[in-house]
């Protein structure tokens, strides 16, 4: 479970490759992303030779650029005025222009291995020509020609942004500069944008120093676990027992099922400084955009005639998964057990689908659900650092 700040899992499916539901399992036991620092050698008129680099560098080994055939050196015009480095040299940092995209985007993934690269670049160009990911927010620093570093802030509906965090070629001469200048230049997109927050998502190996994020406004900090469930294993024995389902009806129960999230809000274990970032309602229109959307998966539970949770569920088909986007139950009917339930209806529901996988993001602070997810026998996949930032970067208290 995710508080209604963000739905990091939709986060995930924009960038994650289209692996079947198995391979999540997988990961579980890698626990971690690492970097690829392999070359790949071609055979040209003169022999072997390492194929250019996204940096344009051959023949070197490099833990930042990956490999690519058709990459090719091109001379890319800066719209912006030359920013100094710290080595004495410049570099642009500008928006991408769509026949650069591709390019730009290899550089954001490069942090992945190359086997998983190419699978989240289809995705976000097949998430971009159907309308469902915007890509104004890609930014990138160019050096003596060549794209030195990117990264990407995503404005969603419900006035959320997601940033993607800059990742550097070997080209740059001034790693650290090129990175604090594009964070620098995002946080001035971000405020120029209508977002009343934004979320950054980053591996805890990769935090050690989080200053430069600070120093851009990204001040409140937490940890998410992202976990699933095989669901080919016996369930746990969970029923609603008292609780009676209704499902979502836009004509009918929109309004009962956001004041149930916003109620679910209320003594959260979740951070206490989100309180009030966005209404019910938005966080509803938030949630309908990971995976696919069906009425029929979401729903509200009442005890004699009174709403005391909600549960929220996407299909993702392509996976072979569900995903449990949210759950929550009113603080006057905490204690009850009825968040086991309302798990174990998750399980049942994804059962009944035919999937194999069922999965999740939650804040580690949130001791209720992660005990919930642990008993149910979730396995973690991988963890976060979720920093926020405010218009201005600003302090929430």
């Amino acid at each position: 479970m995710i508080r209604g700040y963000v739905l990091t899992a939709q986060w995930t499916r924009w960038f994650r490759g289209r692996a079947p539901a198995t391979c999540y399992l997988l990961v579980a036991q890698r626990k971690r992303w690492r970097r690829s620092t392999e070359t790949v050698a071609s055979l040209n008129g003169d022999g072997f030779a390492a194929r250019p680099h996204i940096c344009g560098r051959a023949a070197v080994r490099c833990g930042h650029c990956p490999t690519h055939p058709k990459w090719e050196r091109s001379r890319v015009v800066g719209a912006f005025p030359m920013i100094a480095n710290r080595s004495g040299g410049g570099f642009t940092i500008s928006g991408v222009r769509t026949e650069d995209r591709e390019k730009a985007l290899r550089i954001l993934f490069a942090r992945f291995p190359p086997d998983e690269q190419g699978c989240r670049l289809e995705a976000t160009l097949r998430a971009v020509a159907a309308g469902t990911l915007r890509l104004e927010g890609l930014r990138w620093a160019v050096q003596d020609g060549l794209p030195v570093g990117a990264a990407l802030a995503m404005e969603q509906p419900d006035g959320i942004a997601l940033v993607w965090p800059p990742t550097m070629t070997c080209a740059a001469e001034d790693a650290q500069a090129v990175e604090d200048a594009l964070l620098a230049d995002l946080a001035q997109w971000l405020d120029a944008t209508p977002a009343r927050m934004a979320q950054i998502l980053l591996d805890p190996d990769e935090i050690s120093d989080a200053s430069v994020y600070e120093r851009h406004g990204f001040r409140h900090r937490t940890e998410l676990f992202f976990v699933a469930r095989s669901l080919h294993e016996p369930l746990p024995d969970w029923h609603l027992g008292e609780l009676s389902a209704e499902a979502f009806d836009a004509s009918r129960n929109a309004d009962r099922f956001a004041a149930a999230i916003e109620a679910s809000y209320r003594g959260s274990l979740d951070c206490h400084w989100l309180e009030g970032v966005r209404s019910g309602r938005e966080a509803l229109a938030s949630h309908q955009l990971s995976g696919r959307w069906e009425p029929a998966l979401w729903h509200l539970y009442v005890v004699d005639g009174r709403d005391v949770g909600l549960l929220l569920l996407n299909d993702h088909p392509d996976q072979d998964a569900m995903e449990l986007v949210y759950f929550g139950v009113d603080p006057r009917a905490r204690g009850r057990g009825y968040g086991r339930a309302l798990v174990g209806h998750a399980l049942t529901q994804a059962v009944a689908r035919g999937r194999s996988l069922l999965f999740a993001a939650v804040d580690a602070a949130n001791t209720y659900a992660n005990a919930i997810y642990a008993e149910a026998k979730f396995v973690e996949l991988a963890r976060r650092q979720a920093l926020f930032r405010f218009p201005g970067g600003l302090a929430r208290e």
